[in-house]
């Protein structure tokens, strides 16, 4: 969309007011569905202001790139931005003839999240047009109580008040690196910046997950002839969606909830048993999904560990699959040998004059290697909240307004969202979703899960914000 079209401008400059009944901190998917469900639920009287540093809404990182070969990793009869219309991208992708910029697969129609950062973004203007929703370009840096709710204060110097808070952070940005050849945020615009003359030395890509699939599909697009290095611990790639019958999700006994092996056990059990059935194993995975977050919260911190130290990687790449497309286009660089992908650890990464050394050890080996790259991106998935500096999140935390989930992932919350402080109380004034609540819910980063926290959110402030005796 054309920039003078930008709706958050619009909405800043049309509306300064300085207190509001709910501020939403993040206008990417989940803060826009928030928004767009407390306009529903609230009452007419109430105001709404959201914060969105990068100036366009609905984009976060997922939907940020405007590259058509970024494709999302879910067919588009699954991405409905409303449970209870299950078909509404589908139909704006028709109503909008935007159907034919998508890719059709045995699996689906697989939409560009460019595209899908449009259906979100029509979604933003229309309640913009409300009038009830200002938009703030800047991120918030700072929030502190005061008597009846909070001050937030962004990066633009501007402050509001509000009664209650609601943290839609998206995936936490990770620092910058040791070298301008040294890219740790793979959706920053230095990972596909023009490589000039850099052919005959390779990128190198730590991480073969679906980031790196994107990476590789950008630089392609970008221009970026030479060879592509990916490296990770197992060397482990996405599997790729194809069509197949469901499956049952299984009724998992007390044991399985309570333990990582036998979760583990029952699952390839389920998935032997499907393929008796002649049933693919996508099908026990997408019927074990429903589950995941039940599951997730039955297991003790010991059994979370364990799944992250040794599972976490099997189950991503069965999980989070790429579509059709992807995986054939990466199939064919591996065949002409311009795109390789190994199993081993990456002990160092070293600044030289035009590049970056990389020091890595292959699995197996007993002796490092060194590579000269041109650029070297770091592709490993959402940081650890733990391990970040984060202006909001320092505060919060060093006013003891939260506190880190006991995986350190990111915030500490309850069943109901409500963000726990730094001596184990909920606060029911300031709720959290997605990425930021992963240690506590695990599946909370895609649509389904964050439609559906969006809307048990609004309908929690409704209710809080409700008059006594209503």
């Amino acid at each position: 969309m054309p920039a003078t079209a930008n709706p958050v401008e619009r909405a800043w400059t049309s509306n300064e007011r300085t207190a509001y009944s709910v501020a939403i901190v993040g206008g990417g998917f989940g803060g826009v569905m928030t928004a767009i469900h407390l306009l529903r639920v609230l009452p007419a009287a109430s105001e709404i202001v959201l914060f969105e540093r990068a100036g366009r809404l609905g984009r976060g990182t997922a939907y940020g790139t405007e590259l058509p070969c970024h494709l999302l990793n879910v067919p588009a009869t699954r991405m409905s931005a409303f449970p209870d219309a299950p078909a509404d991208f589908a139909e704006w992708l028709s109503r909008s003839r935007m159907e034919s910029s998508c890719a059709a697969t045995d699996a689906g129609l697989f939409a560009p999240r460019a595209v899908y950062g449009d259906y979100i973004e029509s979604l933003a203007r229309t309640a913009l047009r409300s009038g009830r929703l200002t938009v703030i370009p800047a991120a918030v840096t700072d929030l502190w109580p005061e008597q009846t709710g909070f001050r937030l204060a962004a990066a633009n110097g501007r402050t509001v008040r509000a009664g209650q808070v609601v943290l839609a952070l998206g995936n936490l940005s990770p620092g910058e690196g040791s070298a301008p050849a040294h890219v740790t945020d793979p959706w920053s615009s230095a990972a596909l910046a023009p490589l000039d003359d850099a052919s005959n030395r390779p990128v190198v890509i730590v991480g073969t997950g679906l980031s790196m699939v994107d990476l590789v599909l950008g630089l392609r697009a970008r221009g970026f002839p030479g060879r592509i290095v990916a490296i990770s611990r197992r060397g482990l790639l996405p599997q790729f969606h194809r069509p197949g019958a469901p499956w049952p999700t299984p009724d998992f006994t007390a044991t399985e909830r309570h333990s990582m092996l036998a979760l583990f056990r029952r699952i390839r059990a389920e998935i032997a048993a499907a393929a008796a059935a002649e049933v693919d194993w996508r099908g026990v995975i997408d019927g074990v999904r429903p589950a995941v977050q039940s599951l997730w919260q039955g297991l003790s911190a010991v059994e979370r560990r364990r799944f992250l130290r040794h599972l976490r990687p099997w189950w991503d790449i069965h999980r989070h699959r790429m579509p059709m497309p992807a995986a054939a286009a990466l199939a064919a660089m591996r065949e002409e040998g311009t795109l390789e992908v190994h199993a081993g650890s990456v002990l160092s990464v070293e600044p030289m004059a035009a590049g970056a050394c990389v020091t890595w050890r292959p699995r197996g080996a007993s002796l490092p290697t060194r590579l000269d790259a041109a650029r070297v991106i770091v592709a490993t998935g959402t940081p650890n909240a733990a391990a970040l500096a984060n202006p909001l999140l320092d505060a919060l935390r060093g006013r003891g307004l939260a506190r880190l989930d006991p995986l350190g992932l990111g915030l500490d919350v309850n069943e109901r969202l409500a963000v726990i402080d730094a001596a184990g109380r909920a606060n029911p004034t300031i709720h959290a979703l997605g990425p930021i609540v992963r240690g506590v819910l695990w599946e909370c980063t895609a649509v389904p899960e964050l439609r559906a926290q969006a809307a048990a959110i609004a309908d929690r402030i409704a209710e809080a914000l409700q008059p006594a005796g209503a």
